[in-house]
């Protein structure tokens, strides 16, 4: 009968950093980044956690859920024909909730947070409120209230305006994942 005894007077030297490759392989594979070994010693302290909730808490999938002006069907045309050119999230569901884009349009211009073309004759702007700040844009206080209104509900309000007059706001909304209730609530008990 043979018996071999190993013995390493620093176990914990090996098992420490195979237990945090271990943890790293795991969170990774649920999408997880972790970029300190530490994290995982700190995480039991945790009381807030914060989500960038595109894709974390929602589809990722951006759907119009109100369009606001006085000729809503003429604000989706043009702003979709405008973002027909562009690739951004917020374009891609202008057009998914159009039913007529037929335009004419030239001119396509990137610019920072919003696109502009001449739509049928008129230079059109889709964007975000604050870039129709840097030029003079006639808007009506009704326009602003339901900007206003959108952000305090969570949505993504986008203006569409041409020949200086902003005509109306597109509501726009990231779909909330089904089982996000139920994983905020395990964070929560956890």
């Amino acid at each position: 009968v043979s018996v071999l005894v190993v013995s390493c007077p620093c176990s914990l030297g090996i098992a420490t950093p195979l237990a945090l490759a271990a943890g790293s392989n795991a969170a990774s594979e649920s999408g997880v980044l972790v970029f300190e070994g530490s994290v995982f010693e700190r995480v039991t302290e945790t009381d807030t956690v914060a989500f960038d909730k595109t894709g974390t808490l929602t589809t990722g999938e951006m759907s119009v859920i109100d369009v606001i002006g006085d000729d809503a069907d003429e604000i989706i045309r043009r702003a979709a024909a405008v973002e027909g050119r562009s690739n951004h999230p917020v374009g891609a569901a202008i057009l998914d909730a159009a039913t007529d884009v037929s335009a004419d349009v030239s001119g396509f211009e990137r610019k920072p947070r919003s696109v502009a073309a001449i739509v049928d004759g008129d230079r059109t702007v889709v964007g975000h409120p604050d870039s129709f700040g840097t030029e003079e844009w006639k808007h009506s206080d009704a326009l602003e209230s339901a900007v206003e209104s959108a952000r305090a509900d969570g949505a993504h309000p986008t203006l569409v305006g041409w020949d200086g007059t902003v005509e109306g706001v597109i509501v726009l909304r990231d779909t909330p994942r089904p089982e996000w209730r139920e994983m905020v609530a395990d964070l929560s008990e956890n």
